[in-house]
């Protein structure tokens, strides 16, 4: 057995051992020569952690990115599709989505309506997304007040995706828009990839959904104030 320490500009990383099932005894060279190759493997795992680092960092500074857009979105809401589909548009990217929506409740009709604009859905597809304030991702997401997310999708799931043409997607999350107190609706994404939406991606998502929320309820409240001027 033969032990050497793994050592990269002087930080120790950790020890390589070296077993032989034959008795032997080392020599300055073999000692040499597998100090050697201890040092290379400690090189290697700093690589691959500051690479990971790295990509951790990069993910970080897209999100600020992406917040920070946002942001400016809201203080400067001229147009309102307009900074919805940015908004929605960041989401997206954001969250290595295929496709995303705002559905608002409806009270007349108790039902969750996809309303434009949207990210990568069409019409007919945002029609068929229509359901019952108490049913689906979105009911549940509306009523618990919480992000849910389906990164496996049963036969259920895929009947409903399948009859709204949305038969690629392979994981779905619904965010409520949540903004003093009331929920105006919830956030959709879908995704083509399964297990899309892991808990920091949630995460985001809420941030970015309350985000929403504040120009939305900001909006609305402009044309009630328009609309009660011009009566």
């Amino acid at each position: 057995l033969i032990t050497v320490p793994m050592l990269t500009r002087g930080q120790l990383i950790g020890v390589a051992s070296i077993f032989t099932r034959r008795a032997r005894e080392f020599t300055k060279a073999d000692v040499d020569l597998f100090q050697t190759i201890a040092n290379w493997a400690a090189v290697a795992i700093i690589s691959i952690q500051n690479t990971k680092l790295l990509e951790e960092n990069r993910a970080k500074l897209a999100e600020l990115q992406a917040l920070n857009e946002v942001s400016q979105s809201i203080s400067s809401l001229f147009d309102f599709h307009e900074t919805l589909f940015s908004i929605v548009t960041i989401i997206a990217n954001l969250s290595r989505a295929d496709k995303a929506a705002f559905a608002f409740y409806e009270k007349s009709s108790d039902s969750i309506k996809v309303e434009p604009p949207a990210f990568g859905l069409r019409d007919d597809q945002m029609e068929k997304l229509r359901v019952r304030s108490d049913e689906k991702i979105g009911g549940q997401a509306l009523h618990k007040g919480i992000p849910i997310a389906f990164n496996q999708l049963n036969s259920e799931h895929k009947k409903f995706l399948t009859a709204a043409d949305l038969p690629h997607v392979e994981s779905i999350a619904a965010v409520p828009l949540r903004v003093k107190s009331q929920t105006l609706g919830v956030l959709y994404v879908f995704s083509s990839s399964p297990n899309n939406f892991n808990r920091h991606r949630l995460e985001l998502l809420s941030i970015l959904a309350a985000s929403a929320a504040v120009v939305i309820w900001n909006a609305r409240a402009v044309k009630e104030t328009e609309e009660t001027k011009n009566k």
